[in-house]
């Protein structure tokens, strides 16, 4: 490695109110290169180890600024390893903030890599582990083969065996402002967490921070692309939590960066078997997540957000946060320009499952010249076992144009339509496949193949009132209009709209005007 710091065995075996201090670290102004290996290695291990008796162990801070980085496997990579391992008898350990800021980072694998592994584990006895903010900030950073900055929080050990009122306390991600490109498929910036945390017991707690990525430029050249831009995958979360432990994640952003050219999706975030095997009356909270203010320039897919097979058991509660997608511009998108899929379920009688309201509002979202046959513009599914509790989902203000489907719901028991603006999609603008209950307000469908179409399976109620279907006359008498062809839905269309929503669309509740025709229900 072209530069090393380690630092071994800090606070290790403290014991009798014994209190150490570090002092902060400076990496600045420096160019370094390894032509084999990782050009900077930052290593944190077996510190806050085995500490007791009320001891007290304080990190400084890190700084690596100004360097340029080049390296021929790993550019940066930091790792905390055994840090605030087996902790007890009240002991504490703090970490200061560590800031990455204005280098220029290349390497053929990460160019930078942070790794946690027996991060707060085995913690015991009011024991806790706090620490401060990390942040990424300014840089450069290029993996040919790889990640560019990868985040990776190792299975079944980080915050996890915590039991009598231990606590474990990781740092918020704060990333911005950076240039960021791989070469090929690879991914920009990835957080990857699996089975964290594990085994939480008697009233402890673990909470991971916030997870903020704003104002970033991602291949920027515009060459042969990336598979994703941000990839956010959390699984298993908690496994096994007992006696009243409690976990929570803090709020996820994603906002006003630049996209270009990802030869898969966009940004995607996977939440994959969360409140896995609760016992007793563990609790799980999500923060709120936001993707807003985003350019997506050519994708296949623009943004994804899959919550797979959420669950809670025996007394346990699982809460996820909102979800809000708007004022995104997507354009060139293949596929599916924003999609939300979620299944959840409950496995006892006694457990709780709480989702926040999804809104998908104010965004543009344009399908390439050649989309897929299947492609659509916004498309939410979902399958919601009873007593889930899970507010309808609200689109609006939405623009989408050119793809084959221009909304897509299936399986969703009911959400609110309103004030979008639908047009060229050549099979429907609206599509409805579920035995649910929507509500379309106050749309405006132009030139797609049909305006609303139900699936012949489907059983779906809609109340498509106050609309603009491209013709005073409504969406039947017309000679030339946006069409309904209701499948096995049943859809109300009366009254309609004689002009654009213009107005209408700016406050609540829309105005109700009287129709052209009466009785006109498919």
């Amino acid at each position: 490695s072209g530069l090393v710091f380690q630092s071994y065995y800090v606070g290790n075996g403290q014991y009798a109110a014994s209190k150490v201090n570090t002092g902060p670290v400076l990496i600045d102004n420096n160019t370094i290169t390894s032509t084999d290996n990782t050009a900077m290695y930052l290593l944190y291990d077996d510190s806050a180890y085995v500490m007791y008796n009320s001891a007290e162990l304080d990190i400084g801070s890190l700084t690596v600024t100004n360097n340029t980085v080049s390296g021929g496997y790993y550019g940066v990579y930091m790792e905390l390893n055994n840090f605030g391992e087996d902790m007890h008898g009240n002991a504490k350990a703090t970490i200061g903030s560590a800031v990455i800021s204005d280098n220029s980072v290349e390497a053929p694998q990460q160019a930078l890599y942070f790794y946690y592994e027996y991060v707060g584990y085995e913690m015991n006895d009011f024991s806790s582990i706090t620490m401060s903010p990390w942040s990424v900030s300014n840089n450069t950073l290029s993996s040919s083969s790889s990640t560019a900055l990868d985040l990776y929080y190792y299975e079944y050990e980080v915050a996890s065996y915590l039991y009598d009122d231990s606590s474990a306390v990781l740092p918020d991600w704060l990333i911005s402002t950076n240039k960021i490109d791989t070469g090929g498929t690879n991914t920009g910036i990835s957080y990857y967490s699996y089975s964290n945390p594990d085994d939480n017991d008697h009233r402890s707690t673990a909470h991971f921070g916030r997870f903020r990525i704003d104002n970033n430029i991602f291949n920027e050249d515009k060459d042969e692309g990336m598979d994703r831009a941000v990839w956010i995958y959390i699984e298993d979360v908690i496994e096994g939590g007992y006696g009243s432990s409690t976990f929570s994640h803090g709020d996820i952003s994603i906002t006003n960066n630049e996209i270009y050219n990802t030869t898969d999706t966009a940004i995607d975030i996977e939440y994959d078997e969360l409140g896995y095997e609760f016992d007793n009356n563990g609790t799980v909270s999500m923060g709120n997540v936001t993707i807003a203010d985003n350019l997506i320039d050519t994708a296949n897919n623009g943004i994804s957000t899959y919550y797979r097979d959420l669950d809670s058991e025996a007394s346990g509660t699982l809460t996820l946060g909102t979800l809000r997608i708007s004022g995104n511009t997507l354009s060139d998108i293949t596929d599916t320009g924003i999609e939300f899929y979620i299944s959840a379920t409950l496995s006892s009688d006694t457990a709780a499952l709480k989702i926040g309201q999804t809104s998908i509002s104010g965004n543009t979202v344009t399908a390439t010249a050649s989309p897929a046959p299947e492609s659509s513009g916004i498309k939410i599914s979902s399958r919601i076992a009873e007593g889930v509790v899970f507010a309808a989902p609200e689109i609006s203000s939405n623009t989408v144009t050119g793809f084959s489907t221009g909304m897509a719901f299936t399986g969703l028991q009911e959400a609110v339509i309103s004030c979008n603006t639908l047009e060229s999609n050549s099979d429907s603008g609206l599509f409805f496949a579920s035995d649910g209950t929507y509500t379309a307000v106050s749309n405006t469908l132009l030139a797609n193949g049909l305006g609303l179409k139900g699936d012949a399976l489907a059983t779906a109620t809609v109340t498509a009132v106050n609309n603009w279907w491209g013709d005073a006359a409504g969406p039947v008498a017309c000679a030339s209009c946006n069409k309904i062809d209701a499948g096995g839905a049943t859809v109300t269309f009366d009254p309609w709209l004689f002009d654009l929503p213009g107005s209408r669309c700016n406050s609540f509740p829309w105005t109700m005007f009287i129709p052209a025709m009466t009785g006109m229900n498919l």
